[in-house]
């Protein structure tokens, strides 16, 4: 299924929906074994699920839980509690960040990255890189931020459960693959979302810094 395929289907979906999981109940929680911090995410969420990928069952319940309705927010509410305790923040996190995803998944690389970064961190931001960060250290950059700027895609799940409610994330959609997904999720997460369009070019998507700048002068007075 997609949470085999998407790491972001797997924390977003996959993981509340075995919140739902009674005491007698065991919890089938398939995972890509590509995927460093899923040992992580089920220590930090207490998670279980039955070792795989050769299991025996005699009664077998399948939920669909694809919506993000109130019950789906409070088990995302209680997927970041859980992580919270885990790793207490304290305090001395970035504001503001940059979440580089750089050539990890599926690759949506910048044409001139380098000139992006500098802006963002001429105003403030801390630039923080997806590829081989620990959950611990994601928590420990996104725990006390009040405003991140990434491109779109599955890493953008650590954000929901690393970050506090009501803090802000600007993602950057590549015009030739413009999904909201994002929105529902960030919305059911209780963060607040923006977003510009980026288009594609040969050398990577091409990212407009003034319309970024006015951008984030919109989130700083909303």
């Amino acid at each position: 299924g997609a949470s085999q395929i998407y790491f972001g289907h797997w924390l977003n979906d996959a993981c509340p929906t075995a919140l739902l999981a009674r005491d007698d109940e065991e919890v089938l929680l398939d995972q890509n074994p590509n995927w460093g911090n899923v040992p992580q995410y089920l220590g930090a969420l207490a998670l279980t699920p039955v070792p795989a990928p050769m299991i025996h069952v005699r009664k077998l319940a399948f939920l669909q839980d694809h919506g993000q309705g109130s019950l789906k927010a409070r088990r995302y509410a209680e997927m970041r509690r859980r992580v919270a305790a885990h790793l207490p923040s304290d305090g001395s996190g970035p504001k503001r960040v940059y979440f580089r995803r750089g050539a990890t998944g599926v690759g949506r690389v910048f044409a001139e990255e380098d000139a992006l970064t500098a802006a963002l961190v001429a105003r403030g931001f801390h630039v923080v890189d997806v590829a081989g960060a620990t959950l611990k250290d994601l928590r420990q950059q996104f725990a006390d931020a009040d405003l991140v700027v990434t491109i779109d895609g599955s890493h953008m799940s650590h954000l929901y459960f690393t970050m506090r409610p009501e803090t802000t994330v600007l993602t950057l959609i590549p015009s030739d693959r413009f999904t909201m997904l994002h929105a529902g999720y960030t919305h059911a997460c209780n963060l607040r979302f923006g977003f510009l369009v980026v288009d594609a070019s040969p050398a990577g998507y091409v990212v407009d810094v003034d319309r970024l700048h006015a951008l984030i002068d919109m989130a700083d007075t909303a």
